[in-house]
């Protein structure tokens, strides 16, 4: 499979975890314990970091 193909897919996923775990925070209210909300917010975070990275990988697939 084609290195773009493979990022894009990537990129789709990353974006699938940063919306999920940034709306699910919000959904399940503050009620719920502290290191559930902590992990989820540490989950968003690393797929939030990821995602950008991801982009320039896809963009230096289309400068070659």
């Amino acid at each position: 499979m084609k290195r773009t193909f493979v990022i894009n897919w990537i990129l789709i996923d990353l974006f699938i975890v940063s919306v999920i775990s940034w709306f699910r925070p919000h959904v399940t209210g503050r009620g719920n314990s502290h290191e559930i909300w902590h992990n989820l917010a540490m989950f968003h975070v690393l797929g939030s970091v990821l995602f950008p990275v991801a982009i320039i990988f896809h963009m230096a697939t289309h400068w070659d």
